[in-house]
């Protein structure tokens, strides 16, 4: 049997509390940082595919007298990236008096419109999370699409 002095007296100790403490709390933490990292990745992964558009329909404005080809964009891109080639879609088309209406790169159909080209570069990437526990993780799979465009000169 207890005596009751002996149960005021483990009420008031407080020697292992700290230790207690420490263990309700550190876990937490732990998850919160490991949460944040894998969220800070899947960002920037994101954030530089879209600059890899970006850098992708400035080479292809800076072509200077004619235009760059696709192929040869794609490949720079892919090397610079090293995304696979098939990631890139590089799309161009022209504008006749800023309509909004989409044609095939070419002359506008009639000889009085003011023409405008444009460029376009998306890029599909995916980020799959660093840290999975079994089949839990703290920031999901994701699949996106950045994008990019530019009117040529």
């Amino acid at each position: 049997m207890l005596r009751p002095s002996f149960l005021r007296r483990l009420c008031r100790d407080t020697q292992g509390l700290a230790l207690i403490e420490s263990a309700l709390v550190i876990p937490i933490l732990l998850v919160f940082f490991v949460g944040l990292t894998d969220f800070s990745m899947s960002l920037f992964k994101r954030l530089y595919t879209e600059q890899v558009a970006i850098s992708g329909v400035q080479m292809a404005i800076s072509g200077g007298i004619g235009p760059v080809p696709d192929a040869q964009i794609v490949t720079q891109l892919a090397a610079d990236s090293g995304l696979p080639a098939s990631s890139f879609a590089i799309t161009r088309w022209t504008e006749c008096n800023s309509d909004g209406t989409k044609y095939p790169q070419g002359p506008c159909p009639n000889d009085t419109d003011v023409r405008e080209d444009f460029v376009k570069v998306a890029i599909s990437n995916s980020y799959q999370p660093i840290f999975k526990f079994g089949m839990f993780s703290l920031v999901p799979a994701s699949n996106f699409t950045s994008a990019s465009t530019g009117r040529l000169q």
